[in-house]
């Protein structure tokens, strides 16, 4: 009887070591649910004789080498909840992609201050002799700070605001700052680290017991409520306190603070300072135990809250909550770039949340690492096939009105077709599809947050090639399957709305200058996908027509930062499930 071709499945897992196959190990949830599925199952280059003879024929040929090639699609949808994984992690992970993983955050203060006593004494000094360096406690030089971990963050030497530290050398743990220090520095010397610039400062406005918790602050302060939560405040009493504002009453000026039992200040004499995280619609400051490390939370999803003040019926500020996509962050100044302004403009006031991911990020390691290749077993109608030691490239495809898309094509070894495969169930695998999650069309309800160069346009269409360039390597002694180089590339089509939109892609093409690309799609937190590049250059601009409308045809081309404050390379793009 022929063999069906509508009776097909086909099982991946990911190989514990590159290039040994994982087949016997296989289950039914190892299934693909895919379409457009094509093998090829024996490819490979040959050698023609050549031989000379008193006569016409073929002399015949020598296989050189044997691969198989296989391709199919995927619909682009994340896994089951926030962190979960997509079923299509190994596939991925098979062409030049790493993972990681970054739990949710709860809401959390931006700024922050830190506190200690230095770490080391300067000389007794005359009055008139200053310094600008600082040696900092050990307790806030741990084993991942790095230098100039502490550069811009302001920071107060006793009673004296030193501007900014603008260096830091992690391993003698000193400070250089902006402002020189004119008292000398002994081992009792306090010093604050302000995640942030110092926002208001004065004389109290009322005594306060010790037990008050609250302290009144001066009549130039803001008379909007809420405005100082969330600030860091230092009272120059005897024994300095600081600590955090948690309320705070505009019409009285009354802050409450984050301890019930605060030091006995004096009207108009005690002096405080007020300190916080410095923010724009686009730039928020992170607290001060975020990461270290660039590009830490690119993709991330944040969520801020902001205390806005209320006229009636009492006054008590109203929590604007928006939701952005981290573009860009920097470790060093704890600073996350947003895809789009917030509305409501941050004040100190402002929390925010990140959502946990699952992160896939490039890597040119794949041909000599672990964990970065696949096996298959393709079964048509009880007639199986075994790739091993796969790998291979794939691109992306966003069209308005239909399932967004990934399009695979994997190079493998041939493996032996006639070995025992547990799966089998009467000659057929059996596959389970349950834990591949549905999508959701692409529109402009499920696909939204698009930055493409500064711009939110219009879009019809977004179609993205990895670009990996895939080799069948034989050697004597080796053969293997590699990625030897990666060059993304892409088309958007956008509505043209109006001539100044058309002459500023104009513009931007013709000085070649690159700028990010975001997009998200999913309906919902926990099934969204989002694509981030860095640096999309626009190219080929070309008219196309859709529904009577004019259309603006583009080429794309991805290129990873190079700068010191990211991580250099292997970051043109990233693809995050969240």
């Amino acid at each position: 009887m022929a063999l069906s071709n509508k009776k097909r499945i086909i099982l991946s897992k990911i190989e514990t070591a590159a290039g040994t196959s994982v087949a016997s190990v296989m289950s039914a949830a190892d299934a693909v649910l895919c379409s457009n599925l094509t093998i090829s199952p024996l490819e490979g280059s040959v050698v023609e004789r050549n031989l000379i003879r008193p006569y016409f024929g073929s002399a015949g040929t020598s296989r050189a080498e044997n691969f198989v090639t296989l391709s199919f699609d995927t619909e682009l949808a994340s896994g089951t909840g926030t962190s979960s994984l997509p079923q299509w992690d190994n596939l991925i992970k098979s062409c030049g992609f790493s993972r990681s993983t970054s739990g949710a955050l709860a809401a959390t203060q931006t700024g922050g201050m830190l506190s200690g006593t230095v770490g080391a004494a300067t000389a007794v000094v005359a009055p008139a002799t200053t310094t600008t360096t600082i040696v900092l406690a050990t307790i806030h030089v741990g084993p991942s700070i790095t230098d100039d971990y502490y550069k811009g963050w302001a920071i107060r030497v006793g009673a004296q605001l030193c501007g900014i530290i603008i260096g830091f050398t992690a391993l003698t743990k000193t400070a250089t700052v902006s402002v020189p220090i004119t008292a000398a520095q002994t081992l009792s010397t306090t010093y604050d680290l302000i995640n942030g610039s110092t926002l208001s400062s004065g004389a109290v406005g009322a005594t306060t017991t010790a037990i008050g918790g609250t302290v009144t602050l001066a009549s130039t302060a803001n008379a909007n409520d809420g405005y100082y939560v969330g600030c860091s405040i230092r009272i120059e009493t005897a024994t300095p306190y600081t600590g955090v504002i948690t309320g705070y009453v505009g019409s009285t000026k009354v802050a409450t603070v984050s301890t019930a039992t605060i030091p006995i200040m004096t009207t108009g004499t005690t002096q405080y300072v007020l300190s916080g995280a410095t923010h724009t619609t686009t730039m928020l400051k992170l607290a001060a135990n975020a990461a270290f490390t660039d590009d830490y939370y690119i993709g991330l999803t944040l969520t801020a809250t902001t205390l806005v003040p209320k006229a009636v019926p009492d006054g008590t500020p109203v929590p604007v909550v928006e939701t952005r996509e981290i573009l860009f962050y920097s470790g060093v100044t704890r600073t996350a770039q947003l895809n789009a302004a917030l509305t409501t403009a941050p004040n100190p006031s402002t929390t925010y949340a990140l959502g946990g991911a699952t992160i896939y990020a490039l890597s040119s390691e794949t041909a000599s690492i672990g964990d970065s290749s696949s096996t298959f077993i393709v079964n048509i109608d009880k007639q199986n096939h075994i790739v091993y030691g796969a790998r291979g490239t794939f691109s992306l495809d966003l069209t308005v009105k239909q399932l967004p898309m990934i399009k695979w094509s994997f190079t493998g070894l041939l493996g032996d077709t006639a070995a025992n495969i547990s799966q089998l169930n009467g000659g057929s695998l059996v596959g389970d599809f349950t834990a591949w999650e549905s999508p959701v069309v692409v529109n402009s309800v499920n696909t939204s947050q698009l930055n493409l160069c500064g711009n939110a346009p219009a879009i019809s269409k977004v179609s993205i090639d990895i670009g990996n360039a895939v080799v069948h390597r034989m050697l004597i002694g080796a053969e293997s399957v590699i990625v030897s180089d990666r060059k993304p590339k892409g088309s958007v089509t956008i509505e043209a709305t109006d001539s100044t939109m058309i002459q500023a892609y104009l513009a931007l093409i013709k000085s070649d200058n690159a700028a990010p690309f975001y997009l998200r799609h999913g309906a919902a937190a926990g099934d969204w996908v989002s694509i981030w590049a860095p640096k999309c250059q626009l190219g080929n601009i070309k008219y196309a027509e859709q529904d009577s409308m004019v259309m603006l045809d583009m080429s794309m081309d991805f290129q990873p930062m190079l700068s010191t404050a990211s991580t250099g390379g292997n970051n043109e793009l990233r693809i995050v499930c969240k």
